[in-house]
């Protein structure tokens, strides 16, 4: 009886310092993942955080004439969001903290009602390969609201 007393106890020491534990586990997994990426935060081990520069050129599908004033967004997997819109000439730059080997949507909205004509919205899937590299995907063609 006094084995099994003893089995009880050492059992329950057992447990009572796994569960002590427990918060040490997720302590390290906070450290693992990092911050939320729209933040900045700190790089997860083996999965790097860097700089990404996607630009590109939104033109009118029909004319191929430039389009101002489209909002562009970035939005990864997790849902962070990096925005930006056109500029006179068409072109956008966005620019943001992510990882590699990822994929995001690109969005393309027509945010400024018929200022500039009335275009649908494009979303747009692209992979990220490598950071710190400045990632051209050309020329984007909106088509006018029917």
């Amino acid at each position: 009886m006094k084995k099994l007393q003893r089995k009880g106890r050492l059992l329950l020491r057992k447990f009572w310092t796994l569960l002590g534990l427990l918060p040490m586990g997720a302590l390290f997994q906070a450290c693992a993942y990092g911050q939320p990426y729209a933040t900045g935060g700190a790089p997860a081990y083996g999965m790097p955080l860097g700089n990404i520069t996607v630009h590109g050129k939104v033109v009118a599908a029909s004319t191929q004439k430039p389009i101002a004033g489209i909002r562009v967004e970035a939005v990864n997997l997790d849902g962070s969001i990096c925005s930006s819109h056109t500029y006179e000439d068409g072109t956008f730059y966005i620019d943001w903290n992510g990882k590699e080997d990822s994929y995001y949507i690109i969005s393309f909205k027509d945010i400024d009602g018929s200022l500039n004509g009335s275009f649908e919205d494009l979303q747009y899937p692209y992979y990220i390969y490598h950071l710190y590299e400045d990632e051209n995907i050309g020329t984007i063609k909106l088509n006018e609201k029917k």
